[in-house]
């Protein structure tokens, strides 16, 4: 092939032939959408987990009562590369502002509800605007989100959450294949309701979330040193200790262990008693897709792309990888098609510098 152009596409470029490739299949990649959301589609992931229990723990007066088993969940990114990977330079307060965004999406798409800066700042219960909007730009500037569109009718902006910021082959994964995640309470008497009640503050309820990470998700028991919990957290440990003081007071801890030995508690709201039953995604049964020197190759082996500028190339008789033109990638197989439009996307979402 003779010489290349370049296009961009979502502030990335893409490099094409000169042998009458069309931009607009190579686009096709990048605007392809596994599914339709839609404002009930989002509702039903974010409450997908529904089961009213009556059982409440005893409150101090004027708190929401927390109920003693979870009544809805939403799922939380975790593990190697989420933003609660230790690793990640996150700060406190940014996690909190990431986490209420991340319980008004949709898991599957990481699109967000449209949001306010008035609906964000309330959730976190401040009152200085300022405050949540530099919190939006860390996240926006290192990756964490991104900005999907605004609504006209009161300007409060779409946003996609990036749960695992990395390359996907990267992605740390549970026993189901799925990426990993928590399931953390949601609704009346939750920590983040709470949170938005001005009842605990955003260092009590960021606090709480790191304990159920790492807590055991069957009894909800946590067993952890003030020191880990406070180098988790990014929290002082007089600040994890007045913390966990609160949150025993409302119903939110109970103590187990005795004082001066390992912080033992049970949490609340406590998981469900029986572990659902859940198929693994299509996508979680396959394996990845191979990434060799910088190539992500089909799982037939027949098509690859370049990691950091999407060019596709197709291989031979012979061994020999050339440039596809564009009735070839019009005539892709629609597996692979799928494979790559959901690895590009990934990889588009990641700054610059995750992808070296």
């Amino acid at each position: 092939m003779s010489g290349q152009t370049s296009n961009t596409f979502n502030k990335f470029h893409i490099n094409l032939s000169s042998s009458g490739t069309n931009p607009a299949i190579y686009a096709s990649f990048l605007e392809w959408e596994p599914i339709v959301l839609s404002d009930s589609s989002i509702s039903e992931e974010h409450s997908s987990s529904a089961v009213r229990i009556p059982s409440i723990v005893s409150q101090v007066s004027g708190v929401s009562e927390v109920p003693e088993i979870q009544e809805t969940t939403h799922q939380v990114p975790c593990g190697k590369h989420s933003i609660f990977d230790p690793d990640e330079k996150v700060p406190g307060f940014v996690r909190v502002v990431y986490l209420q965004m991340n319980e008004h999406s949709n898991w599957e798409s990481g699109v967000t509800h449209a949001l306010s800066l008035r609906h964000l700042a309330k959730s976190v219960n401040v009152k200085n605007h300022s405050q949540v909007h530099r919190a939006l730009q860390w996240l926006i500037e290192n990756g964490w989100i991104l900005v999907k569109g605004k609504r006209k009718s009161d300007g409060a902006y779409f946003y996609q959450i990036v749960h695992h910021k990395c390359d996907p082959q990267d992605v740390p994964v549970d026993r189901d294949g799925r990426p990993q995640k928590c399931a953390v309470p949601t609704g009346p008497g939750s920590p983040s309701q709470l949170l938005a009640e001005g009842k605990i503050t955003w260092r009590v309820f960021l606090d709480w979330t790191v304990r159920k990470i790492h807590s055991c998700w069957t009894s909800g028991i946590a067993k952890m040193a003030v020191r880990d919990t406070a180098k988790l957290a990014k929290l002082s440990v007089k600040t994890i200790a007045k913390n966990a003081k609160k949150m025993m007071e409302i119903g939110l801890l109970k103590r187990l262990s005795p004082k001066f030995r390992l912080s033992e508690y049970q949490m609340f709201p406590k998981p469900y008693t029986n572990r659902r039953e859940r198929t693994p995604e299509p996508c979680a049964s396959k394996k990845a897709m191979k990434c060799i020197n910088g190539w992500y190759y089909s799982y037939n082996g027949l098509w690859r792309f370049h990691k950091q500028t999407f060019h596709i190339k197709m291989q031979e008789h012979g061994g020999r990888w050339r440039d596809s033109n564009s009735e070839e990638l019009a005539n892709i197989n629609r597996s692979i098609y799928k494979d790559f439009c959901q690895y590009m996307q990934r990889l588009a979402r990641l700054p610059k510098t995750a992808s070296p």
